[in-house]
């Protein structure tokens, strides 16, 4: 779901790695991108501006020491594991971006109280017209 909605945004260079190669052939065949061994994601890490990683793993995936210290831009990790497949330090590195499910779920929440905020704003501008127009 989120490779094709990446690909509906016009995203062009997209690598797909998973477990099972022909999982992520399969993959960019049907929503677009290249598949590359799951052994090379790290390997790929220098080359991404945003990586989303979820896997079954116990442990991390990505650590620290992965991460390419000569990057010349900014990576933002998107972390929807549970447990978590990115090490929580990654986000203390120079230029990282570090998410995962709570702190997009605090960002969701936000997004929300703004919105109901909005709305109730609009609910008094409409009732105001409504007396308005019967007076």
């Amino acid at each position: 779901m989120t490779l094709q909605h990446l690909v509906k945004k016009g995203i062009k260079a997209i690598f797909v790695g998973n477990r099972t190669f022909a999982k992520a052939e399969e993959m960019t065949r049907r929503f677009g991108g290249s598949a590359i061994h799951f052994k090379d994601c790290l390997k790929r890490l220098g080359e991404c501006d945003l990586v989303i990683s979820q896997t079954s793993s116990p442990h991390y995936i990505i650590r620290c020491g992965n991460i390419p210290p000569e990057r010349k831009k900014p990576l933002v990790l998107v972390d929807l594991a549970i447990p978590r497949d990115i090490e929580p330090q990654a986000a203390e590195l120079e230029d990282i971006f570090l998410y995962n499910i709570d702190s997009l779920q605090k960002i969701v929440d936000k997004s929300l109280g703004t919105r109901k905020r909005e709305a109730q704003k609009a609910e008094r501008i409409i009732e105001e017209e409504i007396e308005k127009i019967s007076a």
